[in-house]
Parts: structure tokens; sequence; C-alpha cells
């Protein structure tokens, strides 16, 4: 019951509306935690984050621009398995994200969301001019190489390269007056990043404290181009999120 209880409780938090997957999903992860720390125990860490993000949105079209920076939190699981006396590491894990994305101004106006089903018919012909803020969670699997070094209790890492595959569970958006319209069914349900890291490790008995700072952002689209401008035209901007993450955490 208690279990249960607090799968419900992360199901609410996370917007997966079925238990059943939520319960696959703590399995799944549990269990590769487990294998991993039974493969060799000694050169797996585990730890956990509660990082700052910094997020904001950019196309390819000069037509659409880029405005505001949305605060969010990345909050997750950390896993480093180390190879040659712990200088290099590969590193993973799973973590939530939460207000990601930015504001974008859309010069050129018309029917942006098609396939979501908005509040306001009026939402189906945006005006041309108009500012939309974006807020997305994601669910992401992150994987880098780490590079580690420095002397006694400090040391430092960088993180080349830094990928990861999120999964969007949640899309909203502000259009104007029409607020937290929600876009997700507009959202392409895979996104793919990469980027840079670097920071710093202080150990603490049988504790090490990590802090630092990582660059990235998507590779491809994020939303479908299905809407259609007032000119005819069809929308096919490449929208991307930014994200600078100011990375807090500890391994155990």
């Amino acid at each position: 019951m208690v279990i249960d209880s607090f799968i419900m409780y992360n199901c609410i938090i996370l917007n997966i509306k079925n238990l059943n997957d939520m319960k696959r999903f703590i399995t799944v992860v549990v269990l590769a935690i487990i294998t991993a720390t039974t493969i060799n125990a000694q050169s797996f860490r585990l730890g956990v984050q509660a990082s700052p993000t910094f997020s904001w949105m950019t196309t390819n079209q000069p037509t659409i621009a880029g405005e505001g920076v949305n605060l969010g939190l990345e909050v997750g699981l950390l896993g480093d398995y180390y190879l040659q006396n712990g200088r290099y590491a590969i590193s993973s894990g799973v973590s939530f994200l939460a207000n990601q994305g930015g504001s974008l101004v859309y010069e050129t106006g018309g029917n942006l969301f098609p396939d979501s089903d908005l509040s306001n018919v009026a939402l189906d012909s945006i005006g041309d001019g108009s500012q939309v803020d974006f807020s997305f969670q994601y669910v992401e699997i992150p994987f880098s190489i780490k590079l580690r070094g420095g002397t006694g209790d400090l040391g430092y890492y960088v993180q080349i390269p830094y990928f990861s595959l999120a999964f969007p569970i949640k899309g909203r958006a502000d259009i104007g007056a029409f607020e937290d319209e929600n876009i997700i069914s507009s959202v392409i349900p895979l996104a793919f990043t990469w980027g840079v890291g670097a920071g710093a490790e202080y150990q603490i008995n049988d504790l090490t404290l990590i802090g630092g700072l990582s660059y990235q952002n998507s590779i491809l689209d994020i939303m479908k181009d299905n809407g259609t401008l007032v000119n005819g035209e069809k929308e096919d901007a490449k929208q991307i999120i930014n994200r600078i993450t100011l990375r807090v955490g500890i391994f155990f």
C-alpha cells in the first residue's frame, strides 16, 4: 500500500496517468541500478541531483524571433561507471525536466497548432506578431563520457560529448490572452540533444559533492510542422530548445 501510494504520487507529479506504466518504468530503473552495481560495485556510484536550468528557444527562420528565458528545474538520478582508475567514466541516469522552453514571436501568424485541441476557435488563426510562451516537461535519459582529474579531495571533470534522449510528458503554451493551452499533441514525442559539460567534485568521507555547468540544445525539431501560415505557406520552421544547467548533486 505504501509503495502504491508513493507511485501514485509520482504519477501525479509527472503527469503520467497510467499507474501500471509508472510501475514498469520504476522497475526498469531499479533493475538497471541493481545490474550495474552487481557488475562491479567498486566501479559504480549512484547519485542524485536537483539542478536549476535556464532554457530558451530559437528557430532557423528570421520571421520567428526568440524572446525570454524559462527558469526550470532538473531532478533525478545520476550514475557513473568508472574506468581506468577512475580517470574516465561512463555517465548516465534518468531525470525529470520541468518548465523547459521559452518564448517565440511569430512575425507571420496562422494555424500554428492544428494537431492540438485548443480552448477557443480564435486560436485556429493566430495573428501576425503574436508571442507564444512555451513550457514543456520531459523525462530525460542522458549519456556522456566523463574525463576526470585532480588530486586529493578536490577534483574536476569534463563531459565531452554529452547526449540525451528526452520524452515530452507535458506541453503548455500561453498564446496572447489564452493561457495554459495544451499543445502536447503538437510536440514531437522524442527529442535528441547534444552538448558539453564541466564541473568540480569534492570528496567528504564516502560522499562526493558535485557542482558544474552544462550546455545542451536540440539536434532535431521539437515541434510537428503541420501548421499553415496566413499566406497559405506551410509552417516548417525548425524550433529547438537551448539549455544551460547549473549542476548540483551528490554521489553516495
